[in-house]
């Protein structure tokens, strides 16, 4: 398994994405994107067995969910 540093977060473009959505969604306009926040946001979600909400998150902002429940 690889490690999430500064260094790897670029290498790791998914995940990137699901962090910058759950922290969007979770901390509205006071989210941080910067690389630092988002390798802290990934090891405390690690830490306290969370990281399963970024999947869910992410499927909650998927545009097709959105299509499917809201015909937008």
């Amino acid at each position: 398994m690889y490690e999430v540093t500064l260094e790897t977060i670029d290498f790791m473009p998914l995940l990137k994405q699901q962090l910058i959505i759950f922290k969007g969604i979770h901390y509205g306009e006071d989210a941080d994107y910067s690389k630092h926040s988002l390798v802290q946001e990934y090891h405390y979600l690690n830490r306290n067995n969370l990281l399963s909400e970024l999947h869910k998150t992410e499927c909650m902002d998927s545009p097709l969910r959105l299509e499917f429940n809201y015909g937008v």
